[in-house]
C-alpha cells in the first residue's frame, strides 16, 4: 500500500482506552457512530495529518483543569507514527508535546502506538 492509503487509514474519530496522550502505549478504538448516548467523552478526530480533539459531555461550571488542544498533528509512514500536540489544562498549564511511535496493532476498529521517542515535552503554568 503507499503511503497515502496507509496515512488515511487513520482517518476517522477514535477515543483512547486504557491510555492517555502521553503514556507509553496508546490504544485507539474507533467510535461506534450507532451509539445514541456514548459513554465516551473524548474524542480525537483524524483526517490526513490533522488531529483535533472534542469534548462530547458537558463540562459544568468549572472548566478549570480540562485538557485541550491548541493545534495538533498526525503523521505516519511505514508503520510509525509522530503526534505533535500543542495544548493544555484550562487555567492551569500550557504545554508542547512531540513523540514518534511505532504501530504495534492495526484493525479497522482501532490501533495501538508503543512509544519509540519524545521529541518535546514542555509545560508551563499559566501562573508563570
Amino acid at each position: 500500500a503507499s503511503s497515502a492509503d496507509y496515512s488515511s487509514s487513520f482517518n476517522g474519530e477514535w477515543k483512547l482506552t486504557d491510555s492517555w496522550v502521553f503514556d507509553s502505549t496508546l490504544v485507539f478504538e474507533r467510535v461506534d457512530k450507532t451509539i445514541t448516548r456514548p459513554e465516551y467523552e473524548e474524542v480525537f478526530i483524524i483526517e490526513g495529518s490533522s488531529m483535533k480533539h472534542e469534548v462530547r459531555t458537558e463540562i459544568g461550571m468549572c472548566a478549570n483543569g480540562i485538557f485541550y488542544l491548541d493545534s495538533a498533528s498526525f503523521g505516519s509512514s511505514s508503520r510509525n507514527v509522530e503526534i505533535t500536540l500543542y495544548g493544555g489544562y484550562m487555567v492551569e498549564s500550557a504545554f508542547e508535546y512531540s513523540a514518534k511511535y511505532k504501530v504495534q496493532d492495526q484493525t479497522e476498529n482501532g490501533f495501538s502506538l508503543q512509544l519509540k521517542s519524545v521529541l518535546m515535552n514542555e509545560e508551563k503554568s499559566v501562573l508563570e
